[in-house]
């Protein structure tokens, strides 16, 4: 039974879509006020269900879809919203696609890397075009297709990039982050150099873990020692025990932390150092190990931090997003809400340069109706 006392259903997971239709008192709003019309619309749209059922996660993903379009439709200004559309047509003219109705996915993602030259990830995009996708039919309509492009020029309700990349990752619409969306927001944006992930919080400690678990802690290991020594070093020469020390570390075959570099980059290495404590020299010049240090990272970025973005994805979330869900200072089940990701965003605000760069990339004037990438596509 509904709040008001009378026989209702509540959708479950192989709820027929008539029979959910024909309990009116669930198609109402709080107040009583019907809005079945609205509702049938969604179901009627709907292409993913399966011998006529629709879960209900399905369902209330697509119904927190459609109000939030229409919430942002309503912050679009009328000029904005004609010329959006104009041009969505001639987009949609230009793809020679069958459906005149709408995008496909393939066609909006050759717009993004062709049109606007933009190398965005798949997992990227994929969350990219949930987004535009409001009704979750497969395809964005004119109307999707205005909203969501304000929208990411931040002309809706996205103020800033935070809270841009927050609402582009709240997958189910939903007004908060689930650990697994959260964890596939990270994957898709963290980045891939060494150095810019350690100074991301919870990236440092977490692929760490990672590499423990790989058994390839050494490779990290001897980078940041490296780093360090460059700090007192790179202009004075490193001093020559600590350079043998480095070498019965790190280098020798056989060593307790030896790195995977190439056997000729060993070679030189300790012939170098061998050399200038034949002469009884005092300092071994540091870009003796430059080039391992170049080969460590490049292994690491190549490899394993590939497949660390990839783990982090995977349930319990106990390679990263439990840290920073720790961060962010919140309970092991709770979501994570605006203020709590920006918490913990603001720790490292260049995550979201991605963001930034896909604004640019969009660099249109809706006044004036200058699109540069349309005219490109």
């Amino acid at each position: 039974f509904d709040k008001m006392g009378n026989k209702a259903i509540t959708p479950r997971k192989d709820s027929a879509p008539k029979d959910v239709l024909e309990a009116d008192n669930w198609l109402k709003n709080d107040s009583g006020t019907a809005k079945g019309g609205s509702m049938r619309n969604l179901f009627s749209r709907s292409t993913k269900s399966r011998k006529g059922s629709l879960d209900r996660e399905s369902f209330e993903t697509k119904k927190l879809g459609e109000s939030w379009k229409n919430k942002e439709s309503k912050k679009l200004d009328k000029r904005d919203r004609l010329n959006l559309e104009m041009k969505f047509h001639a987009i949609l003219r230009d793809s020679e696609s069958g459906n005149q109705d709408g995008l496909e996915k393939d066609q909006l993602l050759k717009l993004f890397r062709t049109g606007y030259n933009i190398d965005i990830t798949d997992v990227l995009f994929d969350k990219l075009f949930n987004l535009m996708d409001c009704d979750g039919n497969g395809t964005v309509d004119k109307s999707e297709f205005a909203v969501t492009m304000c929208f990411l020029l931040h002309k809706g309700s996205a103020h800033d990039r935070i809270d841009l990349a927050y609402k582009l990752f709240d997958t189910n619409k939903d007004g908060s982050i689930s650990k697994r969306e959260f964890s596939d927001m990270m994957s898709a944006i963290l980045p891939p150099k060494l150095k810019a992930l350690l100074s991301v919080p919870a990236g440092k400690e977490s692929f760490k873990k990672f590499l423990d678990r790989e058994l390839a802690g050494e490779l990290l290991k001897f980078y940041e020692e490296m780093n360090e020594l460059e700090s007192k070093y790179k202009e004075t020469g490193i001093p020559t025990t600590i350079a043998q020390e480095l070498v019965n570390n790190y280098v020798a075959v056989g060593s307790e932390d030896q790195v995977n570099i190439s056997a000729e980059e060993r070679d030189r290495i300790i012939e170098a150092v061998g050399k200038v404590q034949a002469q009884d020299g005092d300092k071994v010049d540091f870009s003796v190990f430059s080039h391992a240090i170049s080969e460590s990272v490049d292994m690491l970025e190549r490899g394993s931090v590939v497949r660390f973005k990839q783990a982090i994805r995977r349930p319990p979330f106990d390679l990263f997003t439990n840290l920073a869900w720790e961060i962010a200072g919140l309970k092991p089940k709770e979501p994570m809400t605006l203020k709590a990701f920006r918490r913990y965003a603001e720790k490292t605000p260049n995550l979201f340069n991605f963001l930034d760069e896909l604004r640019d990339e969009l660099d249109f004037d809706l006044r004036n109706s200058s699109f540069k990438a349309f005219n490109k596509f």
